[in-house]
């Protein structure tokens, strides 16, 4: 619980029996690798912290291809946002891609605490910001930048080159396999 409290200390200011209500919202739980917290079609209920493990947010193009969006890692969420936040069926899928362990808040708590502690709101906002720069900079990346730019960046966070299956690092820079081959070859 300790990563969790520094996780909501980053983001905001609260007394310590503010933080401890907040933290008493929190549930617990192991996901095994290979289960998904999520399924194409559901709604997104919860907002999952990711306290060890990994997990990938996909979704299956037209082709029924597999397309890895986004990789969660320890200290990091692992939802679908635009489902958690319009509480709207998803189009994607959250899989853990390693055994995990989580803590989750559904979304019916989370608003009260937004009503209950106004100083819990900041928590969201500066949330919901680092999201919109997020999506902006991976939009940008796409547009802007050539696959091996984008894998030259990946270098940097090991993690992902440690962790994450081949096949998923590959659909999340926009490459086939082979491509993410060739750019490994001549790094």
């Amino acid at each position: 619980m300790v990563q969790l409290e520094e996780f909501i200390k980053y983001y905001c200011k609260l007394s310590s029996k503010e933080l401890g209500y907040v933290l008493s919202k929190f549930s617990i739980r192991t996901i095994r690798k290979g289960k998904h917290i999520l399924k194409k079609g559901q709604t997104c209920r919860e907002l999952v912290y990711t306290i060890k493990g990994n997990f990938r947010i996909y979704y299956r193009d037209e082709k029924d291809k597999e397309v890895t969006t986004w990789i969660a890692f320890d200290d990091m969420l692992a939802t679908e946002h635009a489902s958690f936040f319009t509480q709207q069926p998803t189009k994607f899928n959250i899989e853990a891609i390693a055994d995990s362990e989580i803590a989750s808040i559904p979304y019916k708590d989370l608003q009260q605490l937004y009503n209950d502690i106004p100083a819990f709101q900041e928590f969201g906002r500066k949330i919901a910001e680092e999201i919109v720069v997020g999506a902006i900079n991976r939009v940008i990346s796409f547009q802007h930048e050539t696959a091996n730019k984008r894998y030259q960046q990946l270098l940097k966070k090991k993690d992902y080159l440690q962790k994450i299956p081949l096949k998923h690092l590959a659909t999340f820079l926009g490459v086939t396999d082979t491509s993410l081959s060739r750019l490994r070859k001549s790094k």
